[in-house]
């Protein structure tokens, strides 16, 4: 899910102590793992940790909240909201967490604020402030919103759309990130990681074996690999993105 202002990181070249490896080329390793990351629109960075822990990313490391959770994404106060492994939908209010109406299977805020869901029935949901207004009943399992208020899904089968309308984007994808820039990247079948063009066509950016991903203020994804392992793109060594 994933796509906003990204701040300032240490960039990490060494070698880690625990869950180390040699980066794929054009990215850098950050520090621990991961099963979920997202960036919000005030440039924080939260994650889900391979143990279900909730963390923040601080002065080069993660600082561990209270809590588990399966999914995360991040609203444009620097808040996160959380999808329990059980469905339960969760914000962060401050110091504590105050559960919401429904159930999730995933869950995405863009740049703006707006924050859609998939529920565990299939539903997609907008976030109207007080309780979750349905909007369409699909065979969603992932949802990314763009900078728009666009959703796009992908359905059981791995087939990604737009939510509502007739397209259907070419291939299948296992997650999609939609970038504050306008930018769309999926991970695809083959777990290599490719930005939709202007053109109308996947192009693979980035090989490897990557699970997550989410998407910096620039258009540079962050991702996390099969093993957990988080991996920033490094603008000096992946092309720009359009402009």
């Amino acid at each position: 899910m994933k796509h906003h202002i990204f701040i300032s990181l240490i960039i990490f070249f060494g070698i880690f102590p625990v869950h180390s490896q040699l980066a794929p080329a054009g990215l850098s390793q950050l520090p621990g793992t991961a099963k979920d990351i997202d960036i919000g629109a005030d440039g924080s960075i939260w994650r889900v940790g391979t143990d279900s822990s909730i963390a923040r990313f601080e002065e080069g490391g993660w600082t561990k909240i209270d809590g588990t959770a399966s999914r995360i994404a991040v609203d444009h106060f620097g808040f996160p909201w959380v999808v329990k492994s059980t469905g339960e939908i969760l914000r962060r209010n401050g110091r504590k967490w105050i559960e919401l109406p429904g159930t999730a299977v995933d869950i995405d805020i863009n740049d703006r604020g707006d924050i859609w869901m998939v529920g565990r029935d299939g539903w997609i949901s907008v976030w109207g402030g007080t309780e979750w207004a349905p909007v369409g009943d699909t065979d969603a399992k992932r949802i990314a919103v763009d900078t728009d208020g666009e959703p796009k899904v992908i359905n059981s089968k791995g087939a990604l759309s737009i939510w509502g309308g007739p397209f259907r984007y070419p291939g299948t994808a296992k997650a999609i990130a939609a970038g504050a820039d306008g930018s769309l990247w999926a991970i695809g079948a083959g777990l290599s990681v490719s930005k939709w063009t202007d053109d109308s066509y996947w192009k693979e950016e980035i090989k490897g074996t990557f699970a997550e991903i989410t998407i910096d203020s620039s258009g540079y994804p962050i991702l996390i690999d099969t093993k957990g392992s988080i991996f920033r793109a490094s603008p000096d060594k992946l092309e720009p993105p359009a402009v």
